[in-house]
Formats: structure tokens, C-alpha cells, sequence
């Protein structure tokens, strides 16, 4: 990645001391402004090494171009911005800068920032999608529009990390790519924190002076939702700020996590949070979090967990949300047993969406490939590389000479189920899609891949609690571990389906308790299946599916009593694996 310098002033000090009037009566930078403000480019045209092809959007800031980058030979989006004053521009491009140093795959990536022919530029990945209010448009359940939300809010936590503030963030910056991948875009009135090196020490959040203070309209994507982003005004979209930018305090990370939970809002109950008529009315509600639900709730309804995380995101005070975008992010990320709706709601008509709305002619004429979701994504969510690294941190809390031997052996196990249940799901989706209805087929399919994600995603949320002796017996665990390719075939294993979140913690607290029992149990796991087979004994006979869990129950405690004869087993089996190099 290159960032190439600007050719505005060094001299901190000398921009600071520049004042509008200045600026007005110098000609040289009058004549700068104007080259700045009214360059126009056409199709063939050069810009330094950059040739267009095309424009993709013009804004209040500027105007995006689809170029070539004739030295790196690639496809950029390069953004042409409007400036005023040396100080303006300064800020830009270093505000550009510290964005250019974060390389996150949830985050539009900047090649090349700086000043050229009298013009402020960026040059940013070139991404071929939509933005989130335009892939909302065709309607998407809760447990469809979360993944895309969670990786968006992987890149705003990265942002944060990197001590970038975006204090702009809505659905119109957040790119949804032909590829199935969310992007962060638009750091539109981006600011870099104080302690940041590349900090200026002048970012102002009210813009009275008649300059943006930051990157505006990367994208190139129009906003739809009423840009209030006015001189001598706030900064932001006035829908989407949180309180304290309505009070024109300083905006900080909580700022943008309340932007994003709104968002979500947005995004999962199909309307505003805050409908208003004027802004004086948005900021009362606001501050009063009066939060107004649809009369009519989408179909599946998001669960409890889920409006709960996003209500307490939309706290008033910032102290009284989540404690970091990273925070959020892990909570939504810790529901995966109550998302198994999403199973049934992909085969009725989630699949089909996602046909209608990636389906489309691509901007170069060609069609797209078969719209599958983002199995991988999916994959990574359950029991990708965060998970294992607490799997790998739980191991590496046990002193014994097994312990490092065997959290290898895990993880190159459970990252290699992953891999066969990410070629399984995309293998599935695209047998799906090779006719045009839906078939039972396709929904036993899709619920016996679900099922084992959901149990091997439980497997892994076991091991990280899990008492010494049951580390040490993980081997046999891994050969219960379920066949993704059985899937796949014309006569897949029946993959269970639960009503409601009840039945949610009763089937997730069952497969806990089976794997423990394949591990040989531990102290509390005999207990645990007494006490829920003597809660499924009283409600069994009123709910049938109860009966049917009963029956598990009873299963899994006998495999528990029976468990000795694997403990006594398990100590030479860790010593042997201590003594030889795990397999592959």
C-alpha cells in the first residue's frame, strides 16, 4: 500500500494561523481553490497516473471517478475533494493517512491520498455492490441483515482500534459487495483521536469555520437519508446522531457505536427508531430514548437478546452503552444457538431474496454467479479464528506437558471440519439454485448443515469452560465430530427444528451435555442431566417435543454414569499425544 504525500504545507503552525479572509485575498490560493472546486474529467482523461474511465458519483464534497491506476495497474475508485484552505487540505490527507494504515477486510481500503494539479485526491478500492439502504430494499429477516451487520461492525471496531472516530456511520456507508462482503465506507467527517500521531490537535466537531473536518463521500454512493451535515452546523446526518452530537458535544467511538445500533435498528425492524417531523422533535426523542417499535413485528421476529443489545446501544448517556464496538460485536456474536431460525427462514425465502437481489446484470454487462450467501462468513462467525483462540487460551492456562500439543490438535481439527462444512454449504446452495422452486430437499439439506454448525459451534463454547480432565479427552470428542458432505446427498441426517427460545436453551444445554459425555463428563455435567431430566419428566407429557428431549436426556445421563471407564482412559491417551507431534 502506498499513501503518497501532499503537496500542502508542512509547517503546522502556519496553517493553524491561516483565516478565512486570508485565504479569500491570497490569488495563488483563490486560483488553488478554484482548480480544486471545478475540475472536471472526462472518459480518457489523465490524473497523474490515474486514467478515467468513468464517473461514479458526484457530492457536496466532490466527485468519484472509476480509474485505472496506470503504475500499480488496477481498478481504483479515485475521489476528486473540494478544499478551501491549506488547513483544510492538510487535514484531509492526513486524516487519509491514518485511515491508509488500516488494512482491515471489513474497511474500503485506501491506496494513495494527497495533492495533485492543484487538486485534492484520494484513490480508494474500487468495490462493485450496493449500499446497505439499497440491499435493504428487498425484504430480509433479522437473522439475514445480522451477519452483513456484524461484519460491518468488525471494521467499526477496527476503525476504533486504529483511534479513527467515523462519527458518520448510517446505511448509506455500509457497502454491501457483489462478493457477499460489508465494507465500511464514507469516513466522510472522519476524525483521527488526539493521541494519534497523526493528529493535528485542531479537529473541531462543530464545523463553524466553513470546512468539513474530514473525508466526505468516499464511495461515491448517494445518501437518501437528508444529509445535515451544514456549515456552522453539526456534523453528521442529523437521523443518525447520537445525543451528544445533537448537543453538539465531541462525537467518540460511543458516538459511533449508537450511529451503528440505530442502524441496525433500521436494518432489522424495517423502520426509524425516532420518527420525527423536525429536528427539535428527533432530539427530544432522542435524548428520552423513546424508541417506537413496528405495530406489525417483521416475520421471523428478532428475538429478546437481540432488541436488548440494541436498546442498550441507544442509551442517552454513553457510559450506559456498550463498553466498545469490539464488546457489541462479541455479544451479537455469542447468540448462535438462537439463530437457528435462520435456517427456516432461508429456505422459504431467504435464498430467493439474495437471487433477486445479487442476480442482477453486473455494471460491466456480465451476469453475476449463483447468489449463494457467504458460507465461509457463516463458518468464521461460529467457530472461525476467535474462537478457536479462546479454545487456545483455555489450553494454555494448564500447566501440563499435553496441553500445547493438544490445542494444536483442536484447532487444526475444528479448522479443518470448518473448511468441509464451508465446501458443504456452498455445494448445497448451488444445487439449490440449479432449479427455480424451493424443494424438501433443499430445506433437509440446509437444516442438517445448521444443525452441525450449531453442535460443533457448541463443542467449541464447551472447551473454552471446560475442567482440565475434559481438555485432556478432546480427542474423543473430535471423532464424534458430525460429516458436513452427509449433507449433501439425497437422504440427509434430519436436522432439528425448535419453535421458540425456550426450545433453543433446552436443545443448546442438551448437546452441551453430550459432549461432555463423549469426553467421559466432568464434576458438574451428571448433576446438570439430573436436573434437566427431572424438568423434562414434569413438562414432557404436556409438550411432545419435551418428550423427545426427555428421551435425549435420559441418553446423555446414562453415557454420563457410565463415564468411568473413559477418565481412567484419558490420562495416557494426553501422555501419548504429549510424547508425538499431533496429526494434520
Amino acid at each position: 500500500m502506498r499513501v503518497e504525500p501532499a503537496s500542502a504545507p508542512e509547517d503546522d503552525d502556519a496553517t493553524e494561523v491561516e483565516t478565512n479572509d486570508q485565504a479569500q485575498t491570497d490569488p495563488a490560493q483563490t486560483n488553488q481553490d478554484k482548480v480544486g472546486d471545478q475540475r472536471s474529467l472526462e472518459a480518457g482523461d489523465r490524473f497523474g497516473a490515474y486514467e478515467i474511465r468513468g464517473t461514479l458519483g458526484r457530492g457536496a464534497m466532490g466527485v468519484v471517478y472509476d480509474a485505472w491506476d496506470t503504475t500499480l495497474e488496477r481498478r481504483v475508485a479515485l475521489k476528486l475533494l473540494r478544499w478551501h484552505r491549506k488547513r483544510s487540505a492538510e487535514r484531509l490527507v492526513r486524516e487519509a493517512r491514518a485511515l491508509a494504515r488500516l488494512d482491515h477486510p471489513n474497511v474500503v481500503k485506501i491506496w494513495a491520498a494527497g495533492v495533485l494539479e492543484g487538486s485534492l485526491y484520494i484513490a480508494m478500492e474500487r468495490v462493485e455492490g450496493q449500499n446497505l439502504r439499497e440491499w435493504l430494499r428487498t425484504p430480509r429477516s433479522w437473522n439475514q441483515v445480522l451477519p452483513v451487520m456484524i461484519a460491518a461492525g468488525r471494521g467499526l471496531a477496527a476503525a476504533h482500534e486504529a483511534r479513527v472516530v467515523h462519527r458518520d456511520f448510517k446505511p448509506e456507508n455500509v457497502l454491501v459487495g457483489w462478493d457477499g462482503r460489508a465494507r465500511v465506507v464514507d469516513f466522510g467527517i472522519a476524525r483521527i483521536s488526539p493521541d494519534h500521531p497523526d493528529h493535528l490537535g485542531s479537529s473541531a466537531e462543530i464545523t463553524g469555520e466553513g470546512e468539513s473536518s474530514g473525508l466526505a463521500s468516499l464511495s461515491g454512493f448517494g445518501s437518501s437519508s437528508g444529509s445535515l451535515t451544514e456549515e456552522g452546523s453539526l456534523i453528521g446526518t442529523i437521523r443518525y446522531m447520537s445525543p451528544e452530537q445533537h448537543e453538539r458535544e465531541p462525537a467518540d467511538e460511543r458516538s459511533d457505536q449508537y450511529g451503528y445500533c440505530l442502524t441496525l435498528f433500521e436494518a432489522v425492524y424495517a423502520q426509524h427508531p425516532f420518527p420525527a417531523r423536525s429536528q427539535t422533535e428527533l432530539a427530544i426523542k432522542v435524548a428520552e430514548r423513546d424508541i417506537s417499535f413496528p405495530e406489525v413485528m417483521p416475520v421471523p421476529p428478532p428475538p429478546r437478546w437481540l432488541r436488548k443489545l440494541i436498546v442498550q446501544g441507544l442509551a442517552p448517556a454513553p457510559e450506559d452503552r456498550h463498553a466498545s464496538m469490539s464488546a457489541l460485536t462479541a455479544e451479537l456474536e455469542r447468540y448462535p444457538a438462537r439463530r437457528r431460525a435462520r435456517r427456516r427462514a432461508l429456505a422459504v425465502g431467504g435464498l430467493l431474496a439474495v437471487a433477486v437481489s445479487v442476480g442482477l446484470i453486473l455494471p460491466d454487462g456480465r451476469a453475476s454467479s449463483p447468489p449463494c450467501i457467504d458460507a465461509a462468513a457463516e463458518a468464521e462467525a461460529r467457530i472461525g479464528a476467535q474462537a478457536r483462540e479462546s479454545i487456545a487460551s483455555r489450553y494454555a492456562s494448564v500447566d501440563a506437558d499435553w496441553a500445547t500439543p493438544m490445542a494444536s490438535h483442536v484447532d487444526r481439527s475444528l479448522a479443518t471440519w470448518a473448511g468441509t462444512w464451508v465446501e458443504a454449504r456452498t455445494e448445497v446452495c448451488e444445487l439449490r439454485h440449479a432449479h427455480r422452486d424451493e424443494t424438501r430437499l433443499d430445506l433437509r439439506r440446509e437444516q442438517c448443515l445448521g444443525t452441525q454448525l450449531d453442535e460443533v459451534a457448541a463443542l467449541g463454547e464447551v472447551l473454552i469452560d471446560a475442567e482440565t480432565d475434559t481438555l485432556m479427552n478432546a480427542p474423543r470428542m473430535l471423532l464424534a465430530l458430525p460429516d458436513p458432505r452427509r449433507c449433501t446427498g439425497d437422504d440427509p441426517p434430519a436436522g432439528g427444528e425448535r419453535g421458540d427460545e425456550a426450545d433453543d436453551a433446552l436443545h443448546e444445554q442438551l448437546v452441551r451435555l453430550r459432549w461432555l459425555a463423549w469426553a467421559g463428563g466432568d464434576s458438574r455435567a451428571r448433576s446438570k442431566a439430573e436436573t434437566l431430566v427431572a424438568s423434562l419428566r414434569e413438562t414432557g407429557p404436556d409438550r411432545p417435543e419435551h418428550a423427545l428431549a426427555l428421551a435425549d436426556a435420559l441418553i446423555v445421563l446414562a453415557l454420563l454414569e457410565s463415564g468411568g471407564s473413559a477418565r481412567r482412559g484419558r490420562t495416557s491417551a494426553a501422555r501419548g499425544l504429549a510424547d508425538r507431534r499431533p496429526p494434520g
